[in-house]
């Protein structure tokens, strides 16, 4: 499991992710499955130290095979096309609003 943007995001917005994990998979020849995680910016806010109530979305995305990935920018093509896939699973999260259960 990583976290591709290497930190926190202080305003909720996703951030450029780095490519280690992504040379990673592709060195490995192991297919990446993007998880898009929403609401967290909610339960723990910048400058908090406290927990407060939120409700989280976890979406598991359509894994990514590394098929079409090696070479010299494979990786780097491999953490653009997960970022693009996250990206729009978060903005659909967001137009949508959260699911609360029953």
């Amino acid at each position: 499991l990583f976290f591709p943007e290497g930190h926190r995001s202080r305003n909720g917005k996703l951030h450029q992710f780095q490519t280690g994990a992504f040379r990673l998979a592709a060195d490995l020849k192991v297919s990446v499955v993007p998880l898009c995680i929403s609401g967290t910016d909610h339960l723990l806010p910048p400058g908090r130290f406290w927990l407060q109530p939120a409700v989280i979305t976890l979406r598991t995305l359509p894994p990514i095979g590394n098929e079409d990935f090696q070479g010299s920018n494979g990786a780097r093509r491999l953490r653009n096309l997960a970022h693009e896939r996250i990206a729009e699973t978060l903005a659909n999260l967001r137009r949508k609003g959260p699911e609360i259960p029953c």
